[in-house]
């Protein structure tokens, strides 16, 4: 059974790993697990800024995101849609999806850990959704 509109926000702003689905130049895919926020409109995630899934995506900004619960009963959400690469606020974001996964210290001494070639934020506009919910409803 598919999630309504409501309970496919409610599930992607829950703490999970998402698995980023990128072009390859060459056609072939790249499938990268990634920490993400989702702030009710678009997906935010981060990248070294010489990563192969930047280039990726500045080459073809088209992906797929999936999120899913690996225990029963099987919940998950793919998202597909167009990324970009932004160069704006990318402390700020990184700091708040470190906060997400690490907690607030933790998050913070991961944020500060130089990144001498750089980061960047990855934003992707949601086009689509597909999900499922194997539970058994109401």
């Amino acid at each position: 059974m598919e999630m309504s509109g409501e309970a496919i926000k409610d599930f992607l702003q829950e703490r999970r790993l998402g698995v980023l689905g990128i072009n390859r130049k060459d056609g072939s895919p790249q499938l990268v697990p990634i920490w993400y926020l989702y702030d009710g409109e678009v997906i935010w995630m981060t990248s070294g800024k010489v990563a192969s899934k930047v280039k990726n995506i500045k080459n073809d900004p088209q992906v797929t995101f999936c999120v899913d619960d690996k225990t029963p009963p099987y919940q998950g959400v793919v998202v597909y849609g167009a990324a970009e690469v932004v160069e704006e606020n990318v402390q700020e974001m990184r700091l708040a999806i470190a906060r997400r996964y690490l907690g607030g210290a933790l998050g913070e001494a991961y944020v500060a850990q130089p990144r001498p070639r750089g980061a960047v934020l990855l934003k992707l506009n949601p086009e689509s959704f597909y999900s499922w919910d194997y539970g058994f409803g109401d």
